[in-house]
């Protein structure tokens, strides 16, 4: 009998004793590899905090602060490059707040943030970028926004969800090789492209007085985006977004992206922009400000990229705004 017990023990106590001192090594491991993801992904670099991206934070205090009737500009980075707000606030006497960030945050997350503090009386200008028309979901952009301001993830949609998981793979490999590469390194800033770039409207103003060359490297082709289908996910969500301001005694209205004369001259280009300037007076009740051509410049009024205006030209924009805000009776 203690011979049998003493095999018991032997055959079966002492493995069990192993996977006791085994298991907790690799559950270890698993917690450790986790809290590594976590901080990888969670836990912004010192130059995350005073990206380009973080200048959300200070935008979200004026769309909460600024008293209405208020003109709230929406889009992408077109607009953040691409307004004077102290002119139209001149002009239309009504405090200018410019929530214009980054197209890769996509159209329908800009719609999102801003729906939930439209009030009576406000004006909301829409004007995304063209490739918006193509996928308004966003893209790896949106889960770095969310890494420095996390409030971002209560404007989050089951259709930003969707193209998460793509958009995962894409950030965590960005943020290995950031803490791969520079650790805890004292990172270089941009002298453009940082939180403290923006003036007191949120209009990004750092690159007016920057001696940098006008963008010249347009491509011979460019096209600005597919042909718009008739069940198009932009337009649907800039109809419902239109409905939420009529709901709450706001108007909507319709500002065209700027767009280099270089492509609006091709003929497919031209027939896209007048095609979306339809679909958008069809389909929504968006009020359209002025015509496509109106936001066509040449190629030297252009800052660094194809959307970004340049000192000139954005006061020519801002102007020509004001002007069709004014024929609406603003």
């Amino acid at each position: 009998m203690n011979i049998l017990k003493g095999s018991w023990s032997k055959s079966l106590g002492q493995p069990n004793r192993k996977l006791l001192l085994v298991l907790p090594t690799s559950v270890g491991a698993i917690v450790a590899f986790l809290i590594c993801q976590i901080v990888i992904v969670l836990i912004p670099p010192v130059v995350q905090r005073s990206s380009f991206l973080a200048g959300a934070i200070e935008k979200h205090k004026l769309l909460q602060m600024t008293p209405s009737p208020r003109l709230i500009l929406v889009g992408g980075s077109n607009v953040a490059f691409g307004f004077d707000s102290d002119y139209l606030s001149s002009e239309l006497k009504l405090p200018v707040i410019n929530m214009g960030l980054h197209g890769g945050l996509g159209l329908r997350y800009a719609l999102n943030e801003v729906a939930p503090y439209i009030r009576k009386n406000d004006l909301i200008v829409v004007a995304p970028e063209y490739p918006q028309f193509e996928d308004p979901n966003g893209d790896l952009t949106l889960l770095q926004l969310i890494s420095v301001y996390p409030q971002a993830l209560m404007y989050v949609s089951p259709e930003n969800i969707a193209s998460f998981p793509k958009a995962y793979l894409q950030f965590l490999q960005f943020k290995r090789k950031w803490w791969a590469f520079k650790g805890l390194e004292q990172p270089h800033m941009s002298h453009i492209y940082n939180r403290f770039a923006f003036n007191t409207h949120g209009d990004m103003i750092a690159h007016l007085s920057s001696k940098e060359s006008a963008y010249k490297t347009f491509p011979a082709k460019n096209c600005l985006m597919p042909v718009p289908l008739k069940d198009n996910q932009t337009v649907i969500a800039m109809r419902h977004f239109e409905e939420q301001c009529a709901a709450k005694g706001a108007k909507a209205f319709y500002c065209f992206a700027p767009v280099s004369s270089t492509y609006f001259k091709d003929p497919y280009n031209n027939q896209v922009v007048h095609l979306v300037a339809q679909i958008i007076k069809d389909r929504t009740n968006m009020l359209i400000l002025g015509k496509p051509e109106d936001a066509v410049f040449d190629s030297d009024n252009f800052f660094d990229t194809p959307d970004h205006l340049g000192r000139e030209a954005r006061l020519v924009r801002t102007e020509k705004v004001a002007k069709a805000l004014h024929k609406h009776g603003i």
